[in-house]
């Protein structure tokens, strides 16, 4: 069983701020491994007022910090989003407050707004409005054929 690294998310979604976001935020503080051999448990009212499919795509990029899983607690909306996708039976799960984890990280949501990676690691996390003033380099076909 992995340890977990429990992510706490305080403060408040600005706009336009997505589950991608919230999970490059984490990336950005523990780094591309960040979290080997963990899993990271996503948890703070924002991120779970997150829909189903904002914390499936957090959880599913939790790979990129060498997450073993993403998990975030099982809320009023989970029955519903389940409904029709699962006939076994299931429990809402969430951890004490008091668990014992290997880590425990705050990420303020009141300090960024969007965020993407840039090229050639989900590690290179920028601010949305910082990567809009960068200039990438597109490969030129000659580039491309000497690149193999």
């Amino acid at each position: 069983m992995p340890g977990t690294i429990q992510v706490e998310y305080v403060g408040t979604k600005r706009p336009f701020v997505s589950g991608k976001d919230l999970i490059l935020a984490v990336i950005a503080e523990i780094g591309v491994g960040g979290s080997t051999n963990h899993a990271l448990e996503l948890v703070g009212p924002d991120a779970e007022a997150l829909s189903v499919d904002e914390q499936l795509a957090a959880a599913n990029l939790a790979v990129e910090a060498g997450s073993e899983a993403g998990l975030f607690p099982a809320d009023e909306t989970t029955p519903e989003y389940l409904g029709g996708r699962t006939s076994r039976a299931w429990r809402p799960e969430r951890s004490d407050p008091d668990s014992d984890v290997a880590r425990r990280v705050r990420i303020d949501l009141d300090t960024f707004g969007p965020l993407v990676a840039l090229p050639h690691s989900p590690g290179k996390v920028a601010s949305l409005d910082d990567a809009v003033a960068l200039r990438l380099a597109r490969p030129t076909s000659e580039t491309a054929r000497t690149a193999r």
